[in-house]
């Protein structure tokens, strides 16, 4: 798929040179404004099916739609407002606002990158590689690794418990690859701290830490409802 940083494709025509005669080739043009409004008003309405479908397959803009998606199981953001232009996208909410430049667009109308402030450039901040990890009897299937506008990592996963006892997870701590320790935060299923996962039964889960960049190490303690006995502490080396 071509990438084309916000330009309209322009219209040519070729002449056949036999008999006057003139044979048209046309490029369709993208309209940069609707592309830009669809999808950032599709964010800001937390509408995750539209903002998929107004993203390009296998850019960072469409993992970032993925992972939002994911989310918004966990926890479903504040709706907010979005004010577009051809070129650029405002974001509110409550009282926190971003704008969204150097929008890269496809060939069909899609987003495919964006640079926000805060934040800076999405392609370096997103790391979308899936890898599971067993914790014991629990299984845990790393999907996103983000980090914000506010410089706090979040790790989505979902969380599988096949065994017949409930079970409780919660992270202990994340070490960035430059070895920097921060405090993390597991939330999924309505709790925050300890995440619940009923016996046979999964939940999406996300982990985040403060200051914390992708490719570093979560480390995660399960235990048993059974008495409350430690069942795992595993180590999670998230991909780069």
């Amino acid at each position: 798929m071509a990438i084309g940083a916000l330009a309209l494709s322009a219209c040519s025509s070729a002449d056949s040179g036999t008999g006057g005669s003139t044979s048209e080739a046309t490029t369709p043009t993208v309209d940069t404004g609707q592309a830009i409004q669809t999808y950032f008003e599709a964010l800001a309405a937390n509408d995750t099916k539209a903002l998929i479908a107004a993203s390009s397959p296998g850019s960072p803009a469409r993992d970032f739609s993925m992972m939002n998606g994911q989310v918004q199981q966990i926890e479903k953001p504040v709706v907010g407002t979005a004010s577009t232009t051809d070129t650029e996208a405002t974001l509110t909410r409550s009282d926190t606002e971003t704008v969204y430049k150097n929008i890269k667009i496809d060939s069909e109308g899609r987003i495919a990158d964006w640079t926000s402030s805060p934040g800076g450039p999405l392609k370096p901040r997103i790391v979308a590689k899936r890898k599971t990890f067993r914790l014991g009897p629990l299984k845990a299937t790393v999907d996103y690794q983000y980090v914000d506008p506010d410089k706090k990592l979040s790790v989505t996963m979902v969380l599988t418990n096949p065994s017949r006892q409930n079970l409780k997870a919660y992270t202990t701590s994340y070490v960035s690859p430059n070895g920097q320790q921060s405090a993390a935060t597991l939330a999924g299923g309505g709790w925050v701290g300890a995440v619940d996962i009923l016996a046979k039964a999964k939940i999406t889960a996300g982990a985040v830490a403060e200051g914390g960049k992708p490719g570093g190490r979560l480390a995660i303690r399960v235990t048993s409802d059974r008495g409350g006995g430690t069942v795992a502490d595993a180590v999670l080396q998230l991909p780069k």
